[in-house]
């Protein structure tokens, strides 16, 4: 794929759909999702980021996806990434909301998850 994201994007998606649903199925619905996030940001004139809202939507779809694995880890990155997402979204309530999800499961995104939540709070008084 040679470095190409959107390929790999592509590639991820082509294998969801081809792939019976299982739980292997939900890492690579994880890494669909994750992938997409992390490519949605655009900037104007590289000032102003702003997120492409159709390839932050189609992100999570995928990571609702992952949220639901019975494997602790990956739905508490998929959780973590939605909580991103929802940020991209600008939609707070719905952000902490999955940050609770995440702190529930006290795991590797804890920490970050009581900083990300601190902030969401202190920037909405």
């Amino acid at each position: 794929m040679g470095g190409d994201r959107d390929a790999a994007i592509r590639e991820l998606e082509r294998i969801v759909q081809l792939r019976p649903a299982g739980e292997s199925m939900s890492v690579v619905h994880l890494m669909a999702g994750q992938m997409l996030l992390t490519t949605a940001e655009e900037s104007v004139c590289g000032l102003f980021p702003r997120y492409d809202r159709q390839r932050v939507t189609r992100g999570m779809d995928h990571l609702a996806f992952a949220a639901q694995s019975t494997n602790n880890r990956v739905a508490e990155e998929a959780h973590w990434f939605r909580l991103k997402g929802f940020l991209m979204l600008d939609k707070p309530e719905e952000a902490k909301k999955e940050g609770e999800e995440v702190m529930r499961r006290h795991g590797e995104y804890e920490n970050q998850t009581v900083i990300l939540l601190d902030e969401i709070h202190n920037q909405r008084l």
